[in-house]
């Protein structure tokens, strides 16, 4: 089920499967995860480090070595509310997105 949240919130599956290693190991080295995952260790980098700039990895150091870990299960509801509410607020605002069409729309 995780796996669903994560491809609504568009992430690849390449990071979907990042985050599930994740899940399952805690905080690792990227090697650990690249290991886990079957992906090189600069595609899980890359991966990982894209991954922590949108919140969802949390960057460690244990002696003197990176770490990633999941940042919470929080952060990925509080993603899914986000996109629930952009969507309700695009399909509020849908009958009237592009006039030009020349369709009349029925309100919902």
């Amino acid at each position: 089920m995780l796996t669903e949240y994560l491809k609504t919130l568009g992430l690849t599956e390449k990071e979907t499967n990042i985050v599930l290693a994740l899940a399952e190991l805690g905080v690792q080295p990227a090697s650990a995860i690249a290991r886990r995952t079957g992906l090189d260790r600069v595609t899980t980098y890359k991966n990982l480090h894209k991954l922590a700039e949108e919140g969802f990895v949390r960057v460690y150091f244990r002696d003197a070595v990176q770490c990633f870990g999941l940042e919470s299960m929080d952060v990925i509801e509080g993603k899914l509310r986000e996109r629930t509410q952009q969507a309700q607020t695009m399909l509020e605002k849908f009958p009237t997105a592009d006039p030009t069409l020349g369709i009349q729309m029925k309100s919902v």
